[in-house]
């Protein structure tokens, strides 16, 4: 077991993350370097297949689509605008890897 950290592209809508079935999702937050990025932290097999799951970064008082089907931690971001990590079913999550805006 490893622990892995996954971007976060998306804010207030559901998202597509990857991760090899069986991982445990430790925690989300904000790696600052030259480049902020929102991220979550698991402990994963790195030798299992992935799966897809459906996480969204919520707003305090913004509506959350699906079912809830776990909470994570929440992020307090520099702006002062708070949000929470959950994993969410039977919503369509965006796909990133799909997502041409986010090619570099």
């Amino acid at each position: 077991m490893k622990i892995y950290k996954y971007p976060i592209n998306y804010y207030s809508v559901p998202e597509i993350i990857r991760l090899p079935i069986g991982a445990k999702v430790l925690c989300a937050g904000i790696q600052e370097n030259n480049d902020p990025k929102t991220v979550l932290w698991a402990l994963v097999d790195e030798g299992a297949k992935k799966e897809e799951r459906i996480f969204m970064l919520a707003f305090t008082g913004k509506e959350i689509e699906g079912k809830i089907e776990n909470t994570y931690n929440t992020l307090f971001f520099p702006n002062g605008i708070v949000g929470h990590l959950l994993e969410v079913s039977g919503v369509k999550g965006n796909d990133p890897e799909k997502d041409e805006r986010l090619k570099k």
